[in-house]
């Protein structure tokens, strides 16, 4: 599972399970690797990750936001995903997230890749 990231960023489809979800989020945010290795389940994981994403809202880093949103992005893109994951994205990631209520909140989801905004208007 070490190869994890590599697969999903290299568009090949598999399934994506929780552990696949946090080996590829360490490999993509070797910042936070204590803290997602240590994350009980998949909802603090993404609570981890939405975090790092408000951190980047208020500093309005666009480079760490982009870099978020690719990841998911690419990780919602496999079409065999677990459900738990589809979950936390919208209960531990985008409520926690709440771009709405961010100055650079909107200028912030423009950064969302289409496929990925595309995802959450069809699925919640």
């Amino acid at each position: 599972m070490a190869d994890s990231w590599e697969r999903i960023n290299q568009g090949e489809r598999h399934h994506v399970g929780v552990e696949e979800f946090r080996t590829a989020a360490i490999a993509m945010f070797r910042e936070l690797e204590t803290e997602l290795a240590s994350a009980g389940d998949i909802h603090a994981q993404m609570g981890l990750l939405a975090d790092f994403a408000l951190e980047g809202l208020a500093l309005k880093d666009r480079k760490r936001l982009d870099k978020v949103f690719k990841f998911l992005a690419e990780v919602f893109s496999n079409l065999d995903i677990d459900d738990s994951i589809k979950s936390a994205l919208h209960v531990s990631f985008l409520t926690k997230a709440d771009f709405g209520n961010h100055e650079f909140g909107e200028k912030a989801w423009q950064l969302v890749p289409h496929s990925l905004r595309q995802h959450l208007q069809h699925t919640y």
